[in-house]
């Protein structure tokens, strides 16, 4: 029994390094069972750019027009405005 729990433990130990070390392992694991049960969100990006009154916009297509932008990561479970700030 003691040689069986050895055993275990050292499978364990080497999946987590695989996991921590090696990068195609990482996102092997993060597709096939982080993302596929939701236990981390996805990303994707969306565009920020000032419009001609000088107003911010945030889209999901960068402008046509030739305006300049700028590409953020928006992820779906960060708020993507700052928050207000306090009038103390």
């Amino acid at each position: 029994m003691k040689g069986f729990m050895s055993l275990i433990f050292l499978l364990i130990v080497a999946a987590g390094a695989g996991y921590y070390f090696e990068p195609k392992f990482k996102k092997m694991v993060d597709e096939q069972v982080f993302y596929k049960y939701g236990a981390k969100s996805h990303v994707s990006y969306g565009y920020k750019w000032q419009d001609k009154d000088g107003a911010w916009q945030l889209t999901q297509q960068p402008p046509t027009d030739g305006t300049p932008f700028e590409k953020i990561k928006v992820r779906d479970d960060w708020n993507v405005m700052d928050a207000p700030k306090s009038s103390k």
